[in-house]
């Protein structure tokens, strides 16, 4: 339950933030923690975890960092 919540609130940030936003979580290695929950067995967690992970590489200042 931890995770789900946690995925979520990344997504929220990830899609609704502004850039500035999705800057400062790609400083703080947002992308590091996304990825490990991307393939988690939890269907919630990996979904919220995807959401996050493209909300960021929409961003094309961010791009480099979701493909590295």
């Amino acid at each position: 339950m931890v995770l789900r919540n946690c995925a979520s609130a990344l997504a929220n940030l990830a899609m609704y933030g502004n850039s500035e936003t999705q800057r400062q979580m790609a400083a703080r290695k947002a992308m590091d923690w996304l990825f490990p929950l991307a393939f988690s067995g939890d269907d919630s967690v990996a979904y919220y975890a995807l959401v996050a992970i493209a909300a960021l590489a929409a961003n094309v200042d961010l791009e480099k960092a979701a493909v590295k």
